[in-house]
């Protein structure tokens, strides 16, 4: 008669526990495989919507222009500008994609530029914005937020620009020189708009428009501001995926 060993209780435990392992590894090592795939599809996206905003401008010889107008009827809540595409009638840029995506949906060159995006992320959903306008393009991470949009604010006038320079010589912040308070960016000699000079605490570079996504964790923070972090010290914006490097704000 033959007798067949059986597994004793430890070498079970034990083989119970090396499964346990290798379940957990493949599992850490497929969500960061499908985290860097997310993030490589947002980048992808970035980079359509750049060229998509170049071809219109390079077709129309003229740069997408964002008015700083806060309101329509109190002329102390409006900038300068004489001419604009899209007014910020919100204090928030997650409104401007979709009036971003109307202007380059009309242009034939700019629109051709988004036709490989997935449409699970370029989509058709209806927004109504404060002055009674409707779009219904509007574009969303892989995560399901919708895409962020800091534009760069106008150019510069040159009072405007000297004003900035009187102020930095007498140790003033330029917001002395901007008519809505934000401040003028010398570098790129634009005047900056609320996302720039209030909630993201950073600056558009080159006067590019610059894209985010919140990333995983769904939650944009402040660029270079102030936030809190969570228990492993990861701060909000740690995972957020922009278009490029945003610039410090300047005095």
């Amino acid at each position: 008669m033959t007798f067949r060993r059986a597994f004793t209780l430890v070498e079970l435990l034990v083989a119970i526990g090396v499964i346990a392992i290798l379940a957990s590894l493949v599992i850490a090592v497929g969500g960061g495989v499908l985290a860097r795939g997310e993030r490589t599809q947002v980048e992808s996206v970035f980079q359509a919507i750049d060229v998509a905003v170049t071809a219109l401008e390079e077709s129309r010889s003229q740069p997408l222009v964002f008015n700083r107008r806060r309101s329509t009827t109190d002329t102390s809540q409006q900038d300068n500008a004489r001419f604009s595409d899209i007014d910020e009638l919100t204090n928030t840029g997650a409104y401007i994609m979709p009036r971003l995506l109307g202007i380059l949906a009309g242009n034939p060159y700019a629109w051709s530029a988004l036709s490989g995006i997935s449409p699970d992320l370029l989509k058709r959903e209806q927004k109504t914005w404060p002055d009674g306008v409707q779009t219904s393009w509007n574009l969303r991470d892989p995560w399901g937020e919708q895409i962020v949009v800091m534009p760069p604010g106008r150019p510069a006038t040159r009072a405007e620009i000297r004003k900035a320079r009187e102020e930095l010589k007498a140790g003033r912040p330029t917001s002395g020189a901007d008519p809505l308070g934000f401040g003028i960016d010398l570098a790129d000699a634009t005047v900056r708009t609320a996302d720039e000079g209030m909630y993201m605490k950073a600056a558009c570079v080159g006067r590019r428009w610059l894209f985010l996504s919140k990333g995983p964790d769904r939650n944009m923070g402040q660029a270079f501001g102030q936030g809190t972090a969570d228990a492993n010290g990861i701060q909000p914006w740690d995972d957020n995926v922009l278009s490029y490097e945003p610039g410090r704000l300047n005095p």
